[in-house]
C-alpha cells in the first residue's frame, strides 16, 4: 500500500501498552493507527483517508485479539 514498516511509539501506563502512529503517502493518504495492549490483549483501530479531486475517502476500522502460545 505505500506505506513502510517503522517503529511505533509507545508508553506504558499503569501496565498498559499504549500506541499511536500516524502514516501518511503521498499516493495512498494517512492511516492513523491506536491501541492499547494489556495482558497479552490487544485493542486497537486505524482510520484511513484519502483526499481526492471530487471526493474525499474515510473509512475507520476496529480490531481485537489475545496473544497465543502456538504449540501449548
Amino acid at each position: 500500500m505505500g506505506l513502510r514498516a517503522r517503529p511505533v511509539p509507545a508508553r506504558i501506563v499503569d501496565g498498559i501498552v499504549h500506541f499511536e502512529a500516524v502514516h501518511v503517502s503521498k499516493d495512498y493518504g494517512t492511516m492513523t493507527w491506536r491501541g492499547t495492549v494489556r495482558e497479552g490483549r490487544l485493542e486497537a483501530e486505524y482510520v484511513w483517508e484519502k483526499e481526492r479531486l471530487l471526493w474525499d475517502t474515510r473509512r475507520e476500522y476496529w480490531f481485537s485479539g489475545m496473544l497465543s502460545e502456538v504449540g501449548k
